[in-house]
């Protein structure tokens, strides 16, 4: 008996060394098989958690083809990086790793076909099939000896690889994804995301004209001046951290997550700018700017200054980017799994402008989209991208259809060249304001407080001989002055739907979507011959207009307080009948129907709805030019 247990086990390790000595060279996009390329100078190595590091340095030592530990950033998940002398036999080498006692794990180091640095982390994600059971995960599971870790979203599992599973992570993958019981499966490994913006300088600029040319006629008749705008909408900002400051208080500022680091502290790193310059141009306060003793017209002005802030910090403190894929799933769902928000500010994409498609990160967006909100879905705003006609292509994820991508232009109407564009067909949904990169760039926003952020006491890496700073009413270095790129245009649209849904909290995140387009100006140069309901491939369905936007869920609300009653009607009525004054802020307020002419027909179609249960009047209109009396 013993004889035969001593057999089977000698069977076994054989079948295990089999499977791990053919390596995978691919991987499962949502494209398909995409090809891998081993180095065979290097190899990963995890070692059991409680293998000090001496103990560690005794085992490699025992390898005489590991020459060294290395530094690698493109490991993670506790691998370690070895050099190797070149030599044959590179699959047997790593098996041989693999069945000593103290190593859990001894994975190929993979590059793309580019020569980008693929490794593999202990973890795969797989998302099984409908209808297969918690046990039936559990039994597939346990055949393979892999541990699941995490639900990332419905159906989508977080699996852990260990040493008894006899696969590599990569080859479990794969096994996993060829499995009747799943819809796909791939490792984890990071993603290369970037920041869609860049700020060079710190000067105060006092004149916000990106801002006030979309909200409408400043301080005469803005988006702000429509009833009906106080709710409280959580906007998530997932960047590179938001803290408190002056312009955003703790009542507006919500307890976020850090998925780079796996805490609850989602602060900006001491010299990270971006996060709070995006969630400032969505909620900053209008007027609590210290140094200028809390005057009206101070600090910074915001497209919602009701909104409330969720910050999900996906790069590191120092401006990092690179981050499991699987980690960059889960913040997106966790959005509206653990913090209901409503709608989503992205200005990041992945460094390559044409990555392989990564399943996970496309379904955590796409459920966003369809079931946030208690499954009336949120908008999911991306920045389109700073890479200008040099990729032809928006950037990803920005131009899958669940997402809104938006580019950048100038006071002129004119895009950016780095806004980048599909020219072949229309990724681009809306343009915005934003500014030139570099010494130009003027688009003001907020900073960390003090001398944290971009500020770091005026200190200008490109010019150590000039000290550069925010010269405005004793240089406030709470500001970041120079903020630009697709990364500003976007939280200008975030900043809108935030609007909307205050407004109309039952608004889907495709009206939403609809009303950003219809209500887009389009007396744009660049109009020309395309017709006002086909988005053009550089600027989209026009440049976004907040005050249009939210003009549209407004008609019929003559009095403009929020409700449909007597005192709409005696107004419109005295408006077209009697010289009385027109509708504030606008006199489109009277277009109850929504055929673009203010007479009779509103006033029975108003006073039909509230006292003979007629029809509401019509809500999204996108009729502007209505005919005064």
């Amino acid at each position: 008996m013993l004889r035969l247990q001593y057999a089977f086990c000698i069977v076994f390790a054989v079948l295990i060394a089999a499977q791990a000595s053919a390596l995978d060279e691919f991987w499962y996009s949502v494209d398909g098989p995409v090809p891998l390329i081993i180095d065979s100078s290097k190899a990963a190595v995890l070692f059991e958690s409680e293998i000090g590091e001496d103990d560690q340095a005794l085992v490699l030592s025992g390898f005489e083809r590991i020459e060294a530990v290395i530094e690698d950033s493109m490991a993670f998940d506790g691998f370690m990086v070895c050099s190797l002398t070149v030599a044959g036999g590179y699959a047997a080498f790593l098996d041989s790793l693999a069945l000593t006692d103290e190593i859990r794990l001894a994975e190929p180091y993979y590059r793309d076909t580019s020569g980008r640095v693929m490794l593999m982390g202990q973890t795969i994600c797989t998302k099984f099939a409908d209808g297969v059971t918690e046990q039936e995960i559990d039994s597939i599971n346990a055949m393979y000896s892999v541990i699941q870790s995490a639900e990332i979203m419905p159906g989508v599992y977080s699996l852990k690889n260990t040493g008894a599973s006899g696969y590599r992570t990569l080859d479990l993958a794969n096994l996993y994804h060829n499995l009747d019981q799943t819809h796909w499966a791939l490792p984890n490994f990071l993603v290369e995301i970037e920041l869609d913006g860049y700020a060079l300088y710190d000067y105060y600029h006092e004149f916000q004209y990106h801002i006030k040319r979309v909200v409408g006629e400043f301080n005469i008749a803005s988006a702000w001046d429509f009833a009906g705008l106080d709710r409280p909408v959580t906007v998530a900002v997932l960047d590179d951290g938001v803290d408190l400051h002056e312009d955003l208080p703790t009542d507006r500022l919500l307890v976020g997550f850090d998925f780079y680091n796996t805490d609850y502290e989602a602060r900006p790193g001491s010299e990270r700018y971006h996060g709070m310059a995006c969630a400032g141009i969505i909620a900053a306060s209008h007027t609590t700017d210290s140094m200028c003793s809390g005057q009206d017209s101070t600090g910074l002005l915001s497209l919602n200054p009701h909104a409330r802030i969720l910050p999900i910090k996906i790069f590191s403190d120092g401006g990092s980017g690179q981050i499991p894929h699987e980690k960059l799933a889960a913040a997106i769902e966790w959005t509206i799994d653990f913090r209901d928000a409503e709608v989503l500010s992205n200005s990041w994409s992945y460094l390559n402008p044409f990555p392989n498609r990564v399943p996970d990160v496309e379904e955590a967006l796409q459920r966003v989209y369809e079931y946030g909100r208690g499954g009336l879905g949120c908008p999911v705003i991306f920045s389109a991208g700073d890479w200008g006609t040099a990729a032809d292509c928006v950037k990803y994820p920005a131009r899958l259809e669940c997402c809104f991508a938006v580019g950048a232009i100038d006071t002129n109407d004119v895009r950016f060249p780095y806004s980048s564009f599909y020219s072949e067909e229309p990724q681009v949904a809306l343009v915005a304001y934003s500014s030139q990169l570099g010494p130009a760039a003027d688009f003001w926003a907020l900073d960390q407080m003090g001398t944290l952020g971009t500020n770091m006491g005026f200190k200008n890496p490109f010019r150590p001989d000039y000290l550069w700073y925010c010269a405005y009413e004793g240089n406030d270095l709470d500001y970041n002055c120079h903020f630009a790129g697709t990364s500003a245009a976007a939280p200008v649209v975030a900043g809108v739907a935030s609007l909307l849904i205050s407004k109309d909290s039952m608004l889907t995140a495709e009206q939403v979507y609809d009303i950003l387009r219809k209500s887009a100006v389009r007396e744009l140069a660049w109009t020309g011959g395309v017709p006002i309901d086909t988005p053009h491939v550089e600027y989209g369905y026009g440049r976004v207009d907040a005050f249009r936007a939210v003009l549209s869920l407004s008609h019929g609300d003559i009095v403009n307080d929020g409700k449909f009653n007597l005192s709409d009607i005696t107004f419109l009525i005295a408006w077209i009948y009697l010289d009385g004054p027109e509708p504030f802020p606008s006199p489109d307020l009277g277009d109850v129907t929504c055929d673009g002419r203010v007479n009779l027909s509103d006033v029975t179609a108003l006073t039909n709805y509230v006292y003979m249960s007629g029809p509401p009047p019509v809500k999204p209109c996108f009729e502007y030019d209505a005919e005064t009396p």
